[in-house]
């Protein structure tokens, strides 16, 4: 019933449930979702499912960045490991 109703309050959120929910939560002898309700930092947990401003596109951002990155460190010969690499490297340049 109460992870149903948790559910159904961030789908369609519905942030001011919340304290509603914490304490028929805490009322009840359900020990996982003590620790859960004990968790849950009210205000932000309330203020993202209420107010219509997110982090998505940020998120968004930052995982392509990192997509980049992997891309990029991932090109380089898989032949050799990071040391011995930077060796190969030099032993090249320097014999020409």
């Amino acid at each position: 019933m109460h992870v149903r109703s948790f559910a159904t309050m961030l789908t369609e959120r519905q942030g001011e449930r919340l304290p509603d929910w914490l304490d028929a939560v805490r009322q009840d002898n359900l020990p996982s979702l003590h620790t859960l309700a004990a968790a849950i930092d009210r205000d932000a947990v309330t203020a993202g499912l209420t107010l219509p401003r997110n982090s998505g596109v940020i998120e968004g951002h930052v995982n392509r960045i990192k997509m980049l990155k992997r891309q990029m460190f991932g090109a380089q010969d898989s032949n050799f490991s990071g040391r011995e690499r930077c060796c190969h490297d030099s032993a090249r340049l320097t014999l020409g």
